[in-house]
């Protein structure tokens, strides 16, 4: 199963933890540290709208069992990658 909508406010970092917590049917807490998978802060800065002005990076990593893509600040995919991840 896939996840994707388009998200807007907080931070990339944010809304990865709380896509993945939707799509694994469990609570942010639950979900291991990001900051285990990827720095944060390092998301947050480089998909922020000041510096994705021309062309937006597209951003993949592996994050409590789902692939995560973020194509923008407000534009991320979340996609099981094994049954236990996304659940129907």
């Amino acid at each position: 199963m896939t996840s994707q909508r388009k998200l807007v406010g907080d931070t990339v970092s944010t809304k990865v933890i709380q896509e993945v917590a939707a799509a694994t049917n469990q609570e942010t807490t639950q979900l291991p540290p990001l900051y285990n998978t990827i720095d944060p802060e390092a998301l947050d800065e480089i998909t922020s709208s000041s510096t994705t002005d021309k062309v937006p990076p597209i951003i993949q990593f592996m994050y409590s069992g789902c692939l995560v893509v973020v194509s923008g600040p407000d534009d991320i995919t979340v996609e099981s990658t094994n049954r236990s991840c996304c659940s129907d």
